[in-house]
């Protein structure tokens, strides 16, 4: 059993209650949109890639096959957008344009992405999951030293905005509807687009994810909610306090059950990711002593499985091949090699489970492991 303080546990007849809501709630699926390549590789939601991505498909110099059919499309947006005429800006915006991300100004702040001709300037702040926060005082000095006939700044964003003066808005879901309706005719034509239009796509989709997490809930499901906020507000505390009690409980056998060679192994709750596809709460557990370069992560998924991550912090070169061949084949998914705050770690990967006790018993596994594998690697 966990020990240290343990919350009050509600009556039965509470837990009972709780129960017969989340049958309910398990007709109310929460809606999801396709996964793409970059939420993958987790940095989908990231500013920059995404204005870089951006960047490369308005460049009608880049290889992605679209020539200036992105470009225009996005000013025709600008053009909806705003009081911006169709004589404002040069018919041939390609003609001579120039594209930059990150321009920095006189006081050293950054403009996501400047695009410019001969007589034009457009300067683009992009917002994903920030507010709009940015000195563009400071980023109106840089557009108007530029001295161009015709100005247009641009705040991007997912959410509806408080715009600066002189700021258009531009919502990414107009965008990105306006691009896949005129694209779509395009890829149609029997022209051969290669690779690209499925880059494009995944770009897409992946603003489009961020675009639905602002998506309204239908009534059905507001009105459930509404209704049963409170035993929502319960069921959460209940999860929060599982997961307190799973990293106490863990700490206890651990202690128990690993040689005190070891040390103490200290339990310490870390944020959500929330990059994943499926939400993950993960318990870290760091070592000290003989274990100081050497922790795992206990991950708790929202579907319910459980997964252990080992993660060694080591120089060696030939560490995955030795760390691989200490631990069960079976129960790893792989070991790989990264860098984290400029230090570098090994990951070993396992399987996800939902068997609480099997995940237990391979994080004591690895733990016991992990003297041979210093012992291999000080050969």
């Amino acid at each position: 059993m966990p020990q240290g303080p343990q919350p009050s546990e509600p009556p039965i007849s509470s837990l009972n209650e709780l129960q017969k809501v989340l049958d309910k709630l398990t007709g109310y699926s929460v809606s999801e949109g396709e996964t793409n390549i970059f939420q993958i590789g987790g940095r989908g939601h990231y500013e920059n890639p995404t204005t870089q991505l951006l960047a490369f498909f308005l460049d009608p110099r880049k290889q992605h096959a679209f020539s200036d059919q992105i470009l225009n499309i996005f000013i025709d947006t600008i053009r909806e957008a705003s009081s911006f005429g169709q004589s404002v800006f040069p018919d041939h915006l390609s003609d001579g344009i120039d594209i930059q991300t990150e321009v920095q100004t006189s006081q050293g702040n950054r403009i996501d992405l400047v695009l410019g001709g001969a007589d034009w300037v457009i300067a683009v702040e992009n917002k994903i999951r920030h507010w709009a926060a940015n000195p563009f005082e400071d980023y109106d000095v840089y557009v108007n030293s530029l001295n161009k006939k015709c100005c247009a700044r641009i705040l991007l964003s997912i959410n509806q905005e408080a715009t600066p003066d002189g700021w258009i808005p531009l919502r990414w879901n107009v965008l990105l509807s306006n691009i896949r309706q005129r694209i779509g005719p395009l890829l149609l034509s029997g022209q051969d687009y290669g690779k690209w239009p499925t880059l494009l796509r995944e770009f897409l989709l992946n603003v489009e994810g961020e675009c639905r997490l602002e998506i309204k809930m239908d009534g059905e499901k507001f009105e459930f909610a509404k209704i049963n906020y409170s035993k929502l507000v319960e069921a959460e505390k209940l999860r929060s306090e599982f997961i307190e009690s799973l990293a106490i409980d863990w700490n206890t056998k651990l202690r128990k059950d690993i040689n005190f060679t070891f040390q103490e192994i200290e339990g310490k709750r870390e944020g959500k990711w929330s990059f994943a596809k499926e939400s993950l709460t993960p318990i870290r557990f760091i070592g000290k002593g003989d274990l100081n370069d050497f922790e795992f992560v206990l991950k708790v998924w929202d579907s319910g499985l459980f997964g252990i991550n080992f993660n060694i912090f080591t120089q060696l070169s030939d560490g995955v091949s030795k760390l691989r061949s200490l631990l069960p084949a079976g129960d790893i998914q792989g070991v790989n090699q990264s860098t984290s705050n400029g230090r570098k770690y090994l990951c070993a990967v396992g399987f996800d489970d939902k068997d609480l006790e099997s995940a237990y018993s391979l994080a004591l596994f690895g733990i016991r492991a992990y003297p041979n594998f210093l012992a291999r690697s000080s050969h």
